[in-house]
């Protein structure tokens, strides 16, 4: 399952970052916090699906759905 796949409001800790990341993109979600073993939680979506906000490690960031469908996770219960 991918970041895009969880549901709002919902947790989930992710698993991987895929490795078609440009470099630069996968050091700042690093940076973020984005590693395995992490909990994020769906925060909120744009009215039209432009981008997600998501909660990580007390901050919350913004993604594009194209970014959050390279990020693995598992659903947190």
């Amino acid at each position: 399952m991918t970041l895009a796949d969880v549901a709002p409001m919902k947790k989930a800790r992710i698993r991987a970052l895929q490795d078609d990341f440009a470099p630069y993109e996968r050091q700042r979600l690093i940076d973020l916090g984005a590693v395995p073993g992490t909990e994020v939680q769906v925060r909120g979506a744009a009215a039209f699906g432009g981008l997600r906000a998501y909660g990580l490690r007390g901050a919350i960031i913004g993604l594009r759905q194209q970014q959050a469908q390279r990020i693995l996770v598992e659903e947190v219960a």
